[in-house]
């Protein structure tokens, strides 16, 4: 069966609840690094050996892809959304397998969103992160591809605001390395934030279907965590 590019994340989980190969792959391949963060998170808050982890991620993409799974009962107009929708699969996975062992204390929790796979953070906190960070990287390739064609400015605002934004240099130090003075590296920095905050609420207007208040929603999550990236 050949597919035709998926234009939301609903488009693709239709296409593989109709047995689509390639829209399967997309999406495995797509969600496996925050799936892998989610359950391990979870699964690090309890006695759950790092060597068994890999196995939960796998039955997560069991429960979504296995006939009369999931998939098929999914509801693009469920009130929370796709996020909803996979980080209950995950939770309900994982806390399957939790079930199924002696129960255990909960290890001391850590506020650290950066912390490692397996490390003991809080799971919804850990799959947020790992959801934005999954969305900013798509955007920020993007920009990148879209800058190193562009003419003008583009190319350095770019820098800019990655040296900026994504490797945490101060502005001042950023504008010496370009040869810019302060104020014109404020305003190209600020240029590129605003075109990829604009991406950002365009991909969220997508995977959730054009419903532009559940974007807007979680747009504002987004931001904040942009702010800690």
């Amino acid at each position: 069966m050949t597919s035709t590019a998926p234009t939301t994340q609903w488009d693709l989980l239709g296409e593989a609840a109709r047995g689509d190969h390639g829209a399967r792959e997309t999406f495995v391949a797509r969600y496996s690094p925050f799936v892998g963060l989610y359950t391990s998170a979870v699964a690090g808050r309890l006695d759950i050996p790092r060597q068994d982890q890999p196995d939960l991620v796998q039955d997560v993409f069991y429960e979504i892809l296995k006939d009369d799974g999931v998939l098929a009962k999914v509801d693009p107009k469920q009130p929370r959304g796709f996020r909803a929708f996979l980080r209950g699969v995950c939770r309900n996975v994982v806390f399957r397998a939790i079930e199924k062992r002696p129960s255990r204390e909960l290890q001391p929790e850590t506020g650290d969103l950066d912390a490692r796979p397996g490390d003991a953070v809080d799971p919804k906190d850990a799959y947020e992160l790992a959801y934005a960070r999954l969305i900013f990287k798509e955007i920020r390739r993007d920009m990148q591809r879209d800058a190193a064609r562009a003419s003008g400015d583009d190319a350095v605002a770019m820098r800019i605001f990655e040296g900026r934004y994504f490797n945490g240099h101060e502005l001042k130090d950023v504008a010496f390395k370009e040869a810019r003075s302060y104020e014109e590296a404020k305003t190209l920095c600020a240029r590129m934030r605003r075109k990829f905050e604009d991406r950002i609420m365009r991909r969220l207007v997508e995977i959730h279907g054009g419903d532009d208040a559940m974007a807007e929603d979680e747009f504002k999550d987004f931001l904040r965590i942009f702010g800690d990236v």
